[in-house]
This record gives C-alpha cells, sequence and structure tokens, in this order.
C-alpha cells in the first residue's frame, strides 16, 4: 500500500531467491565473501560467530545478484530491506525469511502439482476451445451448403418447422446432413445456457430476430398464417415467387429485410414460398426480446432492484440470476428473477440491453463488469500459480479449518504476488458479509466461463 512498485520488486527478489538458492547459508555464500578472524576481531563486529562466517556487503551483493541474472534493479533498496540490524554487511542471521519463502513455495507447488494432477482446470480449457472450433465448423458447413441459416434450419435441421430442437434432434439431423463433426460436442457448444435444447436464436440470434418481426407483422396485421398468405396470393395460383413475396410483404408495411426471409422460407428451393412454409408461424411464440429495443432506463432499474433486494452485484448474480453456477443466464432465467423480484418494469427492454450482441445469455460482466473482472483476473491467477482455486484456498488456510479471513486473506494473496486490488476481492466474494471466506464462497470461480475465455490482468 505505501510502495506497490517497491512490494512487486521485493516480491520478485524472494521468488529469484527461491529459484536461485538451497538456503541462506548458500545464498551468504553464493553472494559474499568469508569473513577472516583477525578482520572480526580487529574491523568493526560486522557478525559474531566461528571462522568460517560468511558476509555480503552492497558491493557485492548487487555484482553477483547481476551475474547470476537479476536485472530487475533495486538493489540498492533490497540490501538494506535485508539489513534490518544495519551492519556493514548481511549474514545469515538476516536471511531467515527465504526458509519461510521456501516453506510457502513448497506448499504452493504440492497444491499445484495435486490440482492439475485432477485435471481441475486445464482440460475445460480445452474443451471450451473445442466446442467453439466445433461450432464455428458447423456454422460454416451449414452456411456453404444451404446459403443462409434461415434456410439450414428450415430444410435441414427442422424441416416440421419446430423452433426448438432437442438433444436427440441435433444428433438425426447432423446424422442426415452428413456433417463429420464431434455431435456431443456440438451439442454442449450450442446449448450454452443448459437449456436442455437448442432455438433458432442459438444458431442465429440475427435470423431469429427478422423471423420474430415477420411473426409480429403476421399475427397482428392477419390473425394468422393462412389468412397472411391468401392476401399475398392474389391470383390464387398457391405460392409466391420472390419477386410477389417481396412486393406484398412490403406493401403491408414490413419493414425489414424481405429478401433474405424469402431465401429462408424457401425450404424446398423452388423459388416460391407455400402456405404450408409459413404455417408454423401461428404455433411459434418468439421470445418477447427478439422484437424489442434495448432499453437502458430498464436495465437499469432492474439493476437498482437487485442491489436494493441483495446489497450487492455479485450476490444477487448467485442468488438469483446464476443459480446454477455457469455464470450464464439465459432470458427464461433472467425473467424468472423479474418475476421473483417483482420487477414491474420493461423486462425485454432491459434483457436487450444487458444483452447487447443478442448472445442469448449474460453474465456477471454485463451486470458488474468491475466484480466481473476483479474475478476473473483471480481465477487467472489461482490457475497460474496455483493450478485452480480451491488449491489456491487450501494453500491460504493455514489453520485448515475452511475459514480464510480478511487478514489472513490479505497477507497471502501479497506473499504470493497477486497484483489486484485484495480488499475489493475480499468483499465482493464474501457476499454474506461474515468477515470470512470459506471454500464452498470460492470453489464456484473454477466452473465459471469467463467472457473471452482467456482473461488478462
Amino acid at each position: 500500500e505505501m510502495d506497490a512498485y517497491a512490494s512487486g520488486q521485493w516480491r520478485r527478489f524472494r521468488a529469484f531467491c527461491v529459484l536461485n538458492f538451497d538456503d541462506p547459508s548458500d545464498m551468504v555464500r553464493r553472494l559474499g565473501k568469508k569473513v577472516e578472524i583477525e578482520q572480526r576481531r580487529s574491523g568493526p563486529q560486522v557478525l559474531q560467530g566461528g571462522p568460517d562466517v560468511w558476509a555480503v556487503t552492497l558491493e557485492q551483493f548487487t555484482e553477483s545478484v547481476r551475474a547470476l541474472g537479476w536485472s530487475s534493479g533495486y538493489e540498492d533498496i533490497i540490501f538494506p530491506a535485508m539489513n534490518v540490524h544495519d551492519k556493514e554487511a548481511i549474514s545469515v542471521e538476516d536471511l531467515k525469511w527465504l526458509e519461510m519463502e521456501q516453506r510457502r513455495q513448497k506448499r504452493k507447488e504440492l497444491a499445484k502439482k495435486k490440482a492439475l494432477q485432477e485435471n481441475h482446470k486445464r482440460n475445460k480449457d480445452v474443451h471450451i476451445k473445442g466446442r467453439e472450433a466445433c461450432l464455428a465448423d458447423f456454422k460454416n458447413y451449414l452456411r456453404r451448403k444451404y446459403g443462409s441459416f434461415l434456410r439450414a434450419w428450415f430444410k435441414a435441421l427442422s424441416p416440421d418447422g419446430a423452433m426448438i430442437l432437442h438433444r436427440s434432434e441435433i444428433f438425426k439431423a447432423c446424422a442426415h446432413l452428413g456433417w463429420p463433426g464431434d455431435v456431443r460436442l456440438l451439442f454442449s457448444a450450442f446449448d450454452k445456457d443448459n437449456s436442455g435444447y437448442v432455438s433458432i436464436e442459438e444458431l442465429d440470434a440475427r435470423a431469429a430476430e427478422l423471423l420474430a418481426h415477420f411473426h409480429d407483422f403476421i399475427m397482428s396485421k392477419f390473425g394468422n398464417a393462412s389468412a397472411a398468405f391468401k392476401a399475398f396470393d392474389r391470383y390464387n395460383q398457391k405460392k409466391l415467387k420472390q419477386h410477389e413475396f417481396i412486393s406484398q410483404v412490403k406493401s403491408h408495411g414490413f419493414e425489414h429485410p424481405a429478401k433474405l426471409l424469402f431465401h429462408g422460407l424457401d425450404r424446398k428451393e423452388m423459388k416460391a414460398v407455400m402456405m404450408d412454409d409459413l404455417l408454423f408461424l401461428d404455433r411459434w411464440k418468439p421470445p418477447a426480446f427478439l422484437t424489442r429495443t434495448a432499453n437502458p432506463q430498464a436495465m437499469e432499474e432492474f439493476k437498482a432492484l437487485l442491489v436494493r433486494n441483495y446489497k450487492n452485484f455479485l450476490k444477487a448474480w448467485r442468488h438469483c440470476l446464476d443459480q446454477d453456477s455457469s455464470n450464464r443466464c439465459n432470458f427464461d432465467e433472467f425473467d424468472a428473477a423479474c418475476q421473483k423480484l417483482k420487477f414491474k418494469g420493461d423486462i425485454a427492454g432491459a434483457w436487450r440491453a444487458l444483452d447487447e450482441d443478442l448472445s442469448g445469455y449474460i453474465t456477471l460482466q454485463e451486470i458488474d463488469p468491475a466484480s466481473s473482472s476483479a474475478l476473473a483476473n483471480f481465477r487467472r491467477w489461482c490457475d497460474e500459480e496455483f493450478g485452480s482455486v480451491r488449491s489456491a484456498f487450501s494453500v491460504f488456510d493455514n489453520s485448515g479449518d475452511n475459514e480464510v479471513n480478511y487478514r489472513e486473506w490479505r497477507r497471502s494473496l501479497r506473499f504470493y504476488g497477486f497484483e489486484g486490488d485484495a480488499s475489493t476481492l475480499f468483499y465482493a466474494l464474501d457476499v454474506e458479509r461474515s468477515g470470512t471466506l470459506t471454500l464452498q464462497e470460492v470453489e464456484f470461480l473454477d466452473e465459471w466461463i469467463f467472457p473471452g475465455a482467456n482473461t488478462t490482468q
């Protein structure tokens, strides 16, 4: 807190010493020189001991650590920090901290080894990247084969017009398509909100948005799909070619891209849309947010209600929005949370303001970017230094009582080199305001999927 840069240099020097020296005796022997008996008797009383006494002066220290690879400087500050008795040279007695540092390092390495053996985090990162690559490959395959996601949905994935597909239906569709990828991995990539099914908005949110606008247009203007088709089919030809379809929907007030819509609805690739191609609209109830515009005011009202009920965003996120600890909340879960909170505002508008990219889900990042960033950085640091958050907590919990108080937390983070704000992080995690953290209050971070996957400090 007094000098963050000096603190960082001291921490790096301690790590340097752990890597380069076996113990305090090894350190003084490699950095300094043996003090002769005559020198100790006649000269200044640098230190006490037998004939084989070694000491390190500032000049020797500076020259030797640089020769060993220390390149961060600050020798004129580090040396006095070790020379607590203000002598001309330092000895083994001044370096007892190295033994403690080595014990800490050994404990950390053992915890990290155990965490990696359990594959706590590494495999999950690989799985995330594999899912994303699998989904991208499948989408490219559909786009090449069908030209648009709308046509792919109606022609290949859901020829009966269903707007959600369960796991078995996805498997059958992929087999029929002849797509050679991993279908199980594909389904997990699609089902980011853990709903157990895939909807058209999870395939392509913008296509779903267009279709939802068309649904609302049909229902508000004509009441049902049959009546709409009859109104468009002025010459009773039982089909609508592209120019007729575009002309008719626009003449009745549809203001969205009609050509793209036609291409998607022409599932039989006959360059015409039949009545049957529209009947799914009567059965479909598109999510309200697809046709709603973002309402930033409603979003702020919702967030204010969260704070009033839960005191802080992280507690609200974990107890109200993200009850399965996935760090993802879909619209259905959001709507349920609004009902629980008795939110009377524009629910769909608030959702669109939060889900700006129409991904179909939100994370803590959209609710509280500061807390999300702090937690992501902490999780990344724990993964790198200890192998997992659970493993890090086991190191912090010296007493083994499954509790770490604020003082222990702050000291541990400082000792092991966390450069973030330990205080902010502690109070973000201490959602119950008990003044202590338990393993159960932090281990959820190991399972969270943060936006961008690769977090940076």
